[in-house]
């Protein structure tokens, strides 16, 4: 009976240690949230606006001014833009085969006829959309890169910071392979973007953006898109550019073979 009772109290510790172990694990998960979410990081949340849910273009708002080009990145867009309004053999754009494929890139993206949503939080703001591109615009302080050590890329490098509802943001590092519009528009490695996101009505996102581009443009260049909120879906379903690829290259390979008077030609 000793030898019963003593392995009764044996299993009691271990319960009560392995409790208490248990206990302190979820002491210490909830020490560690608390401190990732302080007063002051709740009290920096309240201050940001509501841009939950998604998001999309106004049709009725949009349009672009001409390019401010020289005389030498006018020729170059008017190439591109009669190569983006021809058409291929199977009647698409010829652009959707020159481009860069699967790649909407900043500031193009924002023109797009796409759905994204904003993520906002005190130390970024993330714009994700459903061709499968996202962007980061840092807030919590931090500038760009240097220039020797910043890659360039389809997005860039984007800072920002808040002017009460109103953020503020800073776009370096753009590639210079990145089209601005659907028609060849490009800028040059040296492109400065500025935004101002703001919200003008509760259903309503707006982003003015004045680009500098040394050589490219003769002057800045101001532009204004306005979204209105999607009240008819909550998930929109991704965009398969991949997919898309896939078809394009199974019917130029068809009608490479009918050309060629091949047997695969059907």
């Amino acid at each position: 009976m000793a030898a019963a009772g003593s392995k009764q109290r044996g299993g009691g510790v271990r319960t009560t240690l392995a409790f208490n172990v248990a206990a302190c694990l979820v002491l210490a998960a909830t020490n560690a949230l608390a401190a990732r979410n302080s007063s002051a990081r709740l009290q920096a949340f309240a201050k940001l606006p509501d841009w939950s849910g998604w998001w999309e273009i106004d049709p009725l708002a949009a349009g672009s001014p001409a390019l401010p080009y020289n005389a030498q990145w006018q020729a170059r867009y008017e190439q591109l833009r009669q190569t983006s309004t021809s058409t291929s053999a199977g009647g698409e754009p010829l652009f959707e085969h020159t481009m860069t494929p699967c790649v909407w890139g900043f500031p193009r993206v924002l023109d797009g006829p796409y759905r994204f949503e904003v993520t906002v939080t005190p130390e970024q703001t993330m714009f994700d959309y459903e061709v499968r591109e996202y962007r980061h615009v840092w807030t919590d302080g931090r500038g760009h890169p240097p220039e020797g050590v910043r890659k360039a890329s389809t997005m860039g490098h984007s800072t920002g910071h808040w002017d009460g509802e109103v953020l503020l943001v800073d776009t370096v590092g753009l590639s210079s392979a990145t089209w601005i519009d659907g028609y060849g528009a490009t800028l040059s490695s040296q492109a400065h973007v500025s935004e101002r996101w703001s919200q003008p009505q509760p259903d309503q996102l707006q982003v003015q953006l004045s680009i500098e581009d040394p050589v490219a443009f003769t002057r800045s260049f101001q532009l204004t898109h306005l979204y209105r909120r999607v009240s008819d879906s909550h998930r929109p379903m991704a965009q398969d550019c991949f997919e898309r690829l896939q078809q394009r290259a199974a019917v130029d390979q068809k009608q490479t073979a009918y050309a060629a008077g091949g047997s695969n030609a059907n």
